[in-house]
This record gives structure tokens, sequence and C-alpha cells, in this order.
């Protein structure tokens, strides 16, 4: 009665069917120790003596393999863990191998990228960028079989051909054994359009600053000069790289 109540049925019907049919049985169950400890054992049993055509006698043996359950169990716990963050994240997230072929894909790469994972496993990371830009994939799958962690702010391209810019963060993991990379996604397309805008705005300011015939100079709180126009440097004689961080007082 050492089995654990739940594998009692189990091991009972296992033994009756060897002594019934003559089927052999190789069971992994549950035991409870005299301490009241649960361990796992390989139990093991068949016919070893026949009379008349009919089982007469059993031999079974039993095996202590709680340490390989205990490995399989923590193995089964970081599996549920990684699938959970992998499938939860706020992330698009790509594994492919280390020629760029993915193999997995969560549902946020899907809806990133407007392609179910079925359509994107198989793809190279080649195909996700358009044809212009296709030399992002080359420098991450580069740095990847060096082990150096990649990333970069890339443009890319989803199913019905719009483009985005992502912001990406590779690096090489063990799956399985196996190395492969890694990829999260963010889409930040809005604050590229925004920075974008940004220099534009001060490119036109700097051309109209750069155009009339005042001074202008505009110091930060530790009263170091930040931006200047050109009469700043005609009138004082100092170079941009001199006149750069210079302090007012």
């Amino acid at each position: 009665q050492f089995f654990a109540p739940e594998a009692r049925p189990q091991v009972r019907e296992a033994f009756e069917r060897c002594v019934e049919t003559g089927t052999p049985y190789d069971l992994e169950l549950p035991v409870v120790t005299a301490e009241g400890h649960r361990r796992w054992v390989r139990t093991v049993g068949a016919p070893s003596e026949m009379s008349e055509g009919e089982v007469t006698k059993v031999a079974g043996a039993l095996q202590d393999i709680t340490p390989r359950k205990e490995t399989e169990e923590k193995l089964r716990r970081s599996r549920e863990r990684y699938r959970s963050l992998f499938e939860d994240s706020s992330s698009a997230i790509l594994v492919h191998d280390l020629e760029g072929r993915i193999q997995e894909a969560n549902p946020q790469a899907e809806s990133l990228f407007g392609r179910s994972a079925g359509a994107l496993e198989g793809l190279s990371v080649h195909d996700l960028h358009p044809p212009e830009e296709s030399e992002v994939a080359t420098e991450k799958r580069a740095a990847l079989r060096d082990g150096t962690a990649y990333q970069a702010v890339a443009r890319y391209e989803r199913a019905d051909g719009s483009a985005f810019w992502g912001e990406v963060s590779a690096s090489v993991t063990e799956i399985g054994g196996r190395a492969v990379a890694r990829t999260l996604i963010q889409d930040v397309t809005e604050r590229v359009r925004s920075r974008k805008k940004l220099e534009h705005y001060r490119e036109y300011t700097d051309r109209l600053l750069d155009a009339i015939d005042d001074l202008f100079l505009v110091f930060d709180e530790e009263a170091r000069l930040t931006r200047w126009n050109d009469r700043v440097a005609a009138v004082t004689g100092y170079a941009d790289e001199a006149l750069r961080g210079m302090e007012a007082l």
C-alpha cells in the first residue's frame, strides 16, 4: 500500500491484467514513504511462472526515478513560464534560427505583421523588411552569429505592403538544447515620425536664425551654450566646435 492513493487503481488494474492475460506492465507512479514523503518509482512486472496456461506467479521490480521526475517537472514549469511570457508579451516576439528562418511567432507578432503564426513560420527575417532595408536583417544575423546582442530601429513591412518603424532587440538563447535567436519588436512609428518632424523643424529654424544679422544664443540651466546662429561665429571668431558647451559666465 505504499503507492499513493491516486496511483493504486492503476497499478491494481495493471497487475490484474498481467495475471489474467499475461500482459507485462511498465508504469511510473508516485509512492508515499513511511515518513510521508512522496517519491516516484518505475514499477515493472511480468509473468514468471505459468501452470496449465494460467499465470501463477508475477515477478516485478521497482526503480527510484524521483530525480528524473523532479528534473522533468522543473523543465515543464520552465516551459510553461516561457510560453506564458511568449504569449502574453506586449512586444512582438519572433524566434528564428541563426540563418534567419522564423520558427515561432507570438500573437503580437501576428497582429503587427498582419500574418498568422503559420504564415510567419518558415519565412526569412529578410522577408519582413522592404527590399531596400534588407541589409538590416543581414547585420542582425551577423551580430547574433558572433554572440552579440543586437539593437536597432528599422523599417518593416506588413502583409498588406504598408511599412512601419520597429525598435528591435535580438539576442541568442537556447531552447531545447539548440541555439536560436529571440527577437523583440515594438512599433515605434509615431515616435520616429515625431523625431523626424522635430529634426525638420530644427533645420527650418536654423535656416531662419542664420538669415538674421543679430546674434542668437541659447544657454542651458548651467549657462552652457547649446544653440547659436552663424552670426555668433562670424562676430566672435570662434568655430562651432569651440562654441559648443562654452560657458557664459
